[in-house]
């Protein structure tokens, strides 16, 4: 069982693609300049804004690439402290539930709470607990999250049953 789980910034996607048409715009037109024949001090800003061009596509791809991933019945959830090196990897067997919580622990109602700062927390049978900590998510995303993962334990559970009649014959 393959799924991916975007939990896409929108202002943050917005504000990348307003920034890569402005760098877009003034990168071309240096570059218009430049093969126009009016100077070389053009190059100047065609350098600066193209580099910053590039930064701004790399920005937007971790944007867009925002969330996590089921891949073979193992979640894989991206760490966002780098001091741990790495992403959490678990086994789709071993959740027990998705809440969502504060920075405290502490748990929140999406219906109710303010969700800024809130974290995705995937509570784990052996008494583990694995957050994710996208940089905004909404009600609407948590609960797709949720339906989604639930979805998955279902269907994970189902084809469990079914190999084990088949195995009983």
């Amino acid at each position: 069982m393959n799924k991916k789980f975007n939990v896409i910034n929108k202002k943050g996607l917005l504000l990348s693609a307003l920034i890569m048409a402005a760098n877009t715009g003034i990168t071309a037109f240096s570059l218009g300049r430049i093969l126009n024949g009016d100077g070389r001090i053009w190059l100047l800003p065609f350098i600066f804004f193209g580099t910053f061009l590039l930064f701004s596509v790399l920005i937007m791809m971790r944007v867009v690439s925002a969330g996590f991933e089921v891949r073979k019945n193992q979640v894989i959830v991206p760490d966002t402290d780098v001091r741990h090196g790495g992403n959490s990897v678990f086994d789709l067997h071993e959740l027990e539930s998705v809440n969502l919580c504060d920075g405290s622990g502490n748990q929140l109602d999406p219906e109710k709470d303010s969700l800024r700062g809130a974290r995705v927390q995937f509570q784990l049978k052996d008494g583990r607990s694995v957050e994710y900590y996208p940089a905004t998510i909404t009600k609407k995303q948590f609960r797709t999250i949720e339906s989604g993962i639930n979805g998955l334990l279902t269907d994970l559970h189902n084809e469990d049953l079914f190999d084990d009649a088949d195995t009983a014959e």
